[in-house]
């Protein structure tokens, strides 16, 4: 085992966040530098400082390395590889179309040190694009890889807003996708409509994930609907939760209802 000096860095170019090769460049959190990919050159966002660990001798080999802080002439490259990329984009969803390949083109991203291009798209089916990477390169005279994406990923890197009003969570925090389904729906209670429960991409909203452990753990605790209780205002049927201030709505004999919290129906034993 050695001791190495690494950080973590996300890579702008392919969205990752992995360790790499800080050697003895003085980094902060946040800090924008430029970085190795097994493609070529990318720029990236230092998401953890420099910190010594101790490493195999194969993994030190294995990193990819910090090359230097990002700098006002790497900001001015920026900007002409992005100007380059929008028309590389435009070029290629043309060309698509001209071929008939039924595909969306969705981002285009050049190597920082112009070695290499990739292209992102979306499409229902698989696609053989190979002529179309023959016709790229041809064009720009780089290396082009072409990637298929989900309508997650597609949200993820265009970015927008949520129906909550706030920026797409896919394009501000979340690392990676976890499957959502109807059963995430139920158990919170939501209206169970597929278009109110979809965000942008379509798919059903990553957030109807979080706090979907808390409502198991909650509806797990509380009585069950229709469940008869016996209340400090007389017998009831449960027919409501309010699972994140752990109460249940009761409906009383005498037509009225009531919440309890759950610390009353336990202290008095009100299970029935």
């Amino acid at each position: 085992m050695q001791t190495h000096r690494i950080a973590k860095v996300q890579s702008d170019f392919l969205d990752e966040f992995l360790l790499y090769d800080a050697s003895d460049l003085r980094l902060q959190k946040g800090q924008r530098v430029v970085i190795e990919t097994r493609g070529g050159f990318s720029t990236g966002r230092v998401r953890i400082e420099p910190y010594l660990a101790e490493m195999q001798e194969e993994e030190i080999r294995n990193l990819l390395k910090v090359i230097r802080p990002f700098s006002v002439e790497d900001a001015e490259k920026e900007q002409i590889l992005f100007q380059r990329a929008k028309e590389a984009k435009i070029y290629c969803q043309n060309r698509a179309d001209e071929s008939g390949l039924k595909l969306t083109v969705v981002d285009a991203r050049f190597y920082f040190d112009g070695s290499g291009a990739m292209f992102y798209f979306v499409a229902e089916t698989r696609i053989d694009f190979r002529e179309l990477i023959k016709d790229l390169a041809k064009r720009f005279h780089i290396h082009i890889e072409m990637k298929q994406i989900g309508a997650r990923d597609r949200s993820k890197m265009i970015c927008g807003v949520g129906p909550c009003g706030r920026e797409l969570c896919c394009s501000t925090f979340l690392k990676s996708f976890v499957p959502v389904t109807m059963r995430h729906v139920k158990p919170q209670g939501l209206p169970q409509t597929y278009h109110k429960l979809s965000g942008v991409c379509g798919k059903f909203m990553c957030c109807l994930t979080y706090e979907y452990d808390t409502y198991v753990e909650g509806l797990n605790i509380l009585p069950k609907l229709n469940k008869r209780i016996t209340t400090p205002l007389g017998p009831g049927e449960v027919v409501g939760h309010n699972v994140l201030s752990m109460e249940v709505i009761v409906l009383l004999d005498n037509g009225e209802k009531i919440r309890l919290s759950h610390d009353q129906i336990k202290s008095k034993g009100l299970f029935g």
